[in-house]
């Protein structure tokens, strides 16, 4: 692989990556150290945040330990490529102070030294609808509707999850900034795993993991790429209707299809998408439409295409019987009699009738965007909820990255491969050798400095309890570099020993 070839993968990603996200990160991570009193970390430079960056992505592509125990998972933070960056104490604190989202943020977005960038204004999000452009016969006209009720504002959680939207819609405004050319759209739901103690964590029996944070998503059918995303909020009543809207109306006003499941088929939903001109495919429940010609038998295999009716003067229908015991109702806002061969999802010689072939071709965007973000899942354990969604929404930005990437580059590099392509180029924009980065200043600390347990160690004359030079109380926790330090102590004496070494 070519070196141009190569920066063209980091640029790719670098496109949803962009400053003015980075910034955000940085300035909320150092104001969550600042209120956890970790002094000598003031000045936490783009060099240090792109390499802290690129270890979670090796961290997250690399293959996964044991998780079933702490002690067992520590093993994420001993690979050479973060060692050779970043201390071990180092990389646990910016992870366990890695936020997103700041309450106090400020208006404008500015530099290190106070100064709003220029760079991040040329970056600016542009969206590609404007309100007030006409529309053609043949385009997309969302249909405006009333937002969703919320129940309450007040709840720490419920503004900690507005805040998270705020930065998702940044994210989301990228994502259909670079889309690539996209006509059909499936729509679905992600469950992202998390036994937090949060009032929006979600139980889904059907799902592998059951309970987590739920994200809402629209995404290609074909490639997976992530179009919008939003997070699903305990204390706000969603409609249909009203979820199309949210992930339909910043697109840019082209034809597309759209796809889902039954959960989303109603007859507001497909009201909606008819008034908002969008072709509707979706399976619909028994119980949400009412015709007796539904009713007759069907042998295996045989289907009928039910035209508008009083009953449900919305959409067409087939029914379909798939096995002896279960029986398929697909509802659509256009005909499946008339099919213009060659199709990419028809097959001639196919028992199943054209509109099941449609459906599942077509519905599966979802499921393979979480197919790939799966392969990069992180695998820390972690009881802030607010950090796995990071974690996901940064494996988004690298599939999506990698989808364009595939479509410019007809290659066989696989997801991984691309993944620790990007971590690699990151690093080597800033650290240039094993001792410092050109960006700031890298604290590295020796491997002598670490916590041992005096009571499975034989130091100290073999003293089981020693005193702490700093708070002078005795403890059973000491240094491996022969200070007597507890474990209250540490995290200062760490501190002290890199100013030290910087010096």
């Amino acid at each position: 692989m070519s070196s141009n070839q190569t920066q063209d993968e980091l640029a790719y990603f670098l496109k949803f990556f962009t400053p003015q996200i980075q910034f955000q990160i940085k300035q909320a991570t150092i104001s969550r150290l600042k209120q956890k009193l970790h002094s000598g970390y003031e000045k936490f430079n783009k060099g240090e945040f792109e390499c802290l960056i690129a270890s979670f992505i090796v961290m997250m592509c690399a293959p996964q330990p044991n998780i079933s125990s702490y002690f067992e998972s520590a093993g994420l933070f001993e690979y050479p490529f973060i060692q050779e960056m970043f201390s071990n104490y180092d990389i646990k604190m910016y992870l366990a102070s890695l936020s997103f989202y700041d309450r106090d943020q400020p208006d404008e977005d500015t530099d290190d030294d106070g100064s709003i960038s220029e760079t991040e204004d040329e970056e600016a999000v542009v969206r590609h609808v404007e309100e007030n452009s006409e529309v053609e016969d043949d385009t997309i006209q969302i249909e405006q509707i009333e937002g969703p009720i919320i129940k309450d504002e007040t709840n720490a959680t419920n503004i900690t999850a507005m805040l998270i939207n705020k930065f998702i819609d940044q994210v989301e405004d990228l994502f259909i900034k670079h889309m690539p050319d996209i006509s059909y759209i499936s729509v679905d739901e992600s469950l992202i795993p998390c036994r937090c103690r949060c009032g929006h964590i979600v139980y889904m029996p059907q799902k592998p993991h059951k309970y987590g944070t739920l994200i809402r998503c629209a995404c290609c059918a074909k490639t997976g790429y992530c179009i919008s995303l939003f997070l699903h909020q305990r204390n706000i009543k969603y409609t249909c209707e009203g979820i199309f809207q949210r992930l339909l109306q910043n697109l840019p006003k082209k034809k597309f299809h759209l796809i889902t499941d039954n959960y989303y088929s109603t007859n507001n939903s497909f009201e909606f998408c008819l008034n908002s001109r969008i072709p509707y495919v979706s399976t619909i429940r028994s119980n949400r439409f009412s015709d007796v010609r539904t009713n007759k038998e069907l042998q295996l295999g045989q289907y009928i295409e039910l035209s508008k009716t009083s009953q449900h003067n919305n959409f067409y229908l087939t029914t379909y019987q798939a096995t002896k015991t279960k029986r398929v109702n697909i509802a659509h806002t256009f005909s499946f009699a008339n099919i213009q061969q060659p199709q990419i999802w028809y097959d001639a010689s196919c028992i199943k009738p054209p509109v099941v072939q449609y459906y599942n071709y077509y519905t599966r965007g979802v499921d393979l965007m979480d197919m790939f973000v799966s392969m990069t899942h992180w695998a820390h354990r972690s009881r802030r909820w607010p950090v796995k969604i990071f974690f996901h929404c940064l494996s988004i930005m690298l599939h999506n990255a990698f989808v364009l990437w595939k479509i410019n580059n007809l290659t066989k590099t696989t997801f991984i491969e691309y993944c620790f392509t990007v971590a690699i180029k990151l690093k080597e924009l800033h650290f240039v050798s094993q001792e410092k980065l050109v960006y700031g200043l890298h604290r590295a600390f020796e491997k002598k400095h670490q916590s041992l347990n005096l009571l499975k160690m034989k130091l100290f004359n073999g003293q089981r309890t020693v005193t702490c030079s700093y708070c002078n109380k005795r403890t059973t926790v000491s240094c491996k570099c022969g200070q007597r330090v507890c474990t209250k102590c540490f995290s200062l004496h760490i501190v002290r020993i890199s100013h030290q070494h910087l010096e």
